[in-house]
C-alpha cells in the first residue's frame, strides 16, 4: 500500500494483548446511538437473538491456545478478571445470552482485555518485525480507568525501552526515542512538539537508559515505571525525583 502511495502507518505497543469494550463485539450498525440506544433495541426479541449470536461467535472465535478475554472494568465493579464463558456457566446461560445481559447491566463501562496465547519466541519475532518497520511508531492507546486496566497505560514506553533497546537490542536509544516522540508529532502534524529545539514546547523526560523499566503487570497494572527521574510538561515539572508533583500542565492540542 505504501509503495502505491497510500499514507499508511502503524501504531503499536509491545504487549501480547489488546483492550476493547464489549460494545465493539457488535456490528458497527448495532452500536449506533451509544449505550442508551443499544439498551433500547435489546428489548426487541429478534434483535436480541441476533446480537447474542454475533457476540457468542466473537467471544468463542478460534484463537491461539492459552488466550483469554476478561473484564478490566464494569459499571458495578463486578466480574473483574473473569471471562464471559465462566460467568455464563455459573449462571446456566449461553455465552451469547450472558453477554447480552452483561451489556444491559454494566453499560457503559465494559472494558475487556484480550490476552493472546502467543509464545515468547513468536512474540519476540513479532516485536522485531514491527518496530523495525519504517511506518511504525509507539503509542500507549490504553484505558486508564477501572480496577484492572491494561498495563500499557502505565508501562508502554518504559517497557519499550527495556525490551526493544536494552534486552533485544533491536533499535538504538536515539531511534527508539524518536519513534515515541518526533515520529508521533510528525504523524499527528504537531509542529511544536516532539523535539528538543528552539520554539518547541518544553516537554522533557529525564531517564536512566540503563534502569528504565516498566513495573505494571496484568495483576497490578497501576505500577509506575522505574528509572524516570524528571518529567516536564509545558515547562512545568510533573515528576520530580521519580515522584509526581501534582502539577497538571497538559492541555488539549489542536492541529
Amino acid at each position: 500500500a505504501r509503495n502505491a502511495g497510500v499514507d499508511l502507518t502503524i501504531d503499536w505497543y509491545c504487549y501480547p494483548a489488546g483492550c476493547t469494550t464489549l460494545l465493539l463485539t457488535l456490528h458497527t450498525d448495532d452500536y449506533v446511538g451509544g449505550p442508551d440506544a443499544v439498551a433500547e433495541r435489546l428489548r426487541d426479541a429478534s434483535y436480541r437473538k441476533r446480537v447474542a449470536s454475533r457476540m457468542e461467535d466473537y467471544i468463542l472465535r478460534p484463537e491461539e491456545p492459552g488466550s483469554s478475554l476478561y473484564f478490566a472494568d464494569t459499571r458495578t465493579g463486578s466480574h473483574i478478571g473473569r471471562t464471559i464463558p465462566d460467568i455464563a456457566h455459573e449462571n446456566g446461560l449461553s455465552v451469547g445470552e450472558m453477554a447480552v445481559r452483561l451489556l444491559e447491566s454494566e453499560l457503559p463501562d465494559l472494558a475487556l482485555i484480550y490476552r493472546r496465547g502467543i509464545s515468547s519466541e513468536a512474540f519476540e519475532n513479532e516485536v522485531r518485525r514491527t518496530v523495525t518497520h519504517p511506518a511504525w511508531s509507539l503509542t500507549s492507546d490504553g484505558f486508564y480507568h477501572g480496577q484492572r486496566p491494561h498495563p500499557r497505560g502505565y508501562g508502554a514506553f518504559a517497557r519499550f525501552l527495556r525490551v526493544v533497546v536494552r534486552e533485544l537490542n533491536v533499535l538504538d536509544l536515539g531511534e527508539a526515542v524518536h519513534r515515541m516522540t518526533g515520529a508521533v508529532a510528525q504523524r499527528l502534524r504537531l509542529k511544536d512538539r516532539g523535539y528538543i529545539r528552539a520554539g518547541q514546547a518544553a516537554d522533557l523526560v529525564a531517564l536512566n537508559p540503563d534502569t528504565v523499566s516498566d513495573r505494571s503487570t496484568w495483576e497490578a497494572p497501576r505500577m509506575a515505571p522505574d528509572g524516570i527521574e524528571f518529567v516536564m510538561v509545558n515547562g512545568i515539572l510533573a515528576v520530580k525525583g521519580g515522584l509526581p508533583t501534582g502539577c497538571l500542565a497538559g492541555r488539549v492540542l489542536y492541529r
